[in-house]
């Protein structure tokens, strides 16, 4: 509530008169004015004014929130929880009408609050609903919004210590990744923290363990399911910690009572990288619905750090030979996990590549889209670079034709730019070593200055073809 508020705004805000509000100011219990505007004219803050209407003077106390009024200190009976639209409800019967605190279990969208209030007031029967506006925290905790089903166009912002004083105790907490609906039903007031392990909030780690449960011990498959459940885990119980800390520091600190705390799990063991490699090759090659759920999983987290390939590449036969030729040697295939790659496009028919066994879908349009190789399976060396339509491919002595590996910045050329820079770091692995990796950062290495000076000249339109000896020549700065 930042708008200031002259006597005309009180007048509408408590709906009296000017006059009223001229006489209501010689109340010595008035607040103090805020502050001048510009034009030297006496302002107040809406909270102001209605927390002096709350406590002050009966005849505006129902124009004032119902959290700002004060109670007899008899306290509230908890009602427990309730699941409204997939939110967890928590209740409260008070003096004043029913209160209503709103959680949701997946976390809430920063800035979402106020849509959240909206939707949830009318279905709940609440006098008050109250709830946290995530990602922002203020000097008394945690910011919280409310709306009263007396006035429901307009939002405020309570303290911890007003909703506290009008339930007779403080208020339950429960920390990012700790919101989980049946443990939450269990808490009462008075009872101990309870101790309970992470849940991401939009992430669901039970088709990993389920896939983990599946698999025989000490498999790559079940090494890699563990793996993405323990990060995803761990990436929430920083959060959990991040809200419990911020929570100590609040100065409402004694109005709120931890409802949830973190189970300490002992750090996992780091897993080699190949380990992992081969349990996700394995897993995308499956074709039933718990390994897309755990590949879906996986791209949400890391875009499938781990898999054999990244986005994919649509390949335009009429534009680009290379993509013809490469069209031409596919072969139809089942559909597997792999294709989760393709998110919930439209699909035709399944394809695969036999030079690197990743999955191409074809659309009812005709399209070509296949997936980008991480890092080529070749047994042979680069011969020669073709830069065409946007897209680079990667032709071998044995004469065997690649998309070229891609992982992060995309490879561009003709301007300067992190395009190039990705293009010309690739090309230089790729002279040393055929299998090399793609780039996932431009901070692992310098690129090679002769590399780079080719990948930004070359035309970005007409596009060209190098051999290997010319890029060994660009790289020694000819």
């Amino acid at each position: 509530m930042s708008d200031q508020l002259g006597t005309s705004d009180i007048a509408r805000l408590l709906g009296v008169s000017r006059p009223r509000v001229w006489q209501l100011r010689k109340d010595p219990t008035f607040p103090e004015s805020a502050g001048r505007d510009e034009q030297g004219r006496e302002y107040w803050y809406e909270s102001q004014i209605l927390r002096w209407a709350a406590t002050t003077k009966r005849d505006l106390a129902a124009r004032a929130p119902l959290l700002f009024r004060p109670a007899s200190g008899q306290g509230a009976y908890y009602l427990g929880t309730s699941m409204v639209d997939g939110y967890v409800i928590l209740n409260w019967d008070s003096e004043l009408g029913r209160i209503c605190f709103l959680y949701r279990p997946r976390g809430m969208e920063a800035g979402r609050i106020v849509h959240a209030l909206n939707k949830l007031l009318p279905k709940t029967g609440a006098d008050a609903m109250v709830g946290m506006d995530a990602g922002f925290h203020d000097a008394w905790g945690p910011e919280l919004r409310a709306v009263d089903k007396a006035h429901p166009d307009r939002h405020y912002h309570p303290r911890w210590t007003d909703l506290a004083q009008l339930l007779g105790m403080p208020v339950p907490y429960w920390p990012s990744g700790l919101t989980i609906p049946r443990e939450m039903a269990r808490w009462r007031p008075g009872s101990p923290p309870l101790v309970l392990p992470p849940r991401h909030p939009a992430l669901d780690t039970g088709p990993l363990l389920r896939l983990v449960s599946d698999s025989p011990d000490g498999s790559t498959v079940a090494a890699a399911a563990l793996e993405l459940a323990r990060a995803i885990d761990a990436q929430a119980a920083m959060g959990a910690r991040s809200d419990i800390d911020l929570l100590d520091e609040a100065h409402d600190r004694e109005a709120i009572t931890l409802a949830a705390t973190l189970l300490q799990v002992e750090e996992a063991p780091d897993v080699e990288e190949y380990w992992l490699r081969d349990g996700w090759a394995q897993i995308l090659k499956r074709t039933d619905r718990l390994a897309e759920d755990c590949v879906d999983l996986a791209l949400r987290w890391n875009s499938g750090r781990y898999f054999p390939f990244s986005t994919p590449n649509h390949l335009d036969p009429e534009r680009s030979a290379e993509a013809a030729e490469f069209i031409s040697r596919l072969q139809p295939a089942e559909r597997t996990a792999a294709a989760q790659v393709f998110d919930d496009w439209t699909t035709a028919g399944y394809w695969t590549d036999p030079a690197t066994d990743l999955p191409v879908i074809t659309t009812p349009e005709g399209e070509a889209w296949a997936a980008t190789p991480q890092r080529l399976p070749a047994q042979s060396p680069l011969h020669t670079v073709i830069l065409r339509d946007q897209q680079v491919w990667i032709r071998t002595s044995d004469g065997t034709l690649y998309l070229a590996p891609e992982d992060g910045d995309g490879l561009t050329w003709g301007y300067r730019g992190n395009g190039p820079t990705t293009l010309a770091m690739l090309l230089n692995r790729l002279l040393e070593d055929i299998n090399a990796p793609a780039v996932r950062s431009l901070r692992e290495e310098q690129p090679n200055p002769g590399l780079l000076r080719m990948a930004e000249r070359v035309p970005q339109d007409e596009g060209g073809v190098f051999t290997r000896d010319q890029l060994i020549s660009a790289r020694n700065g000819n």
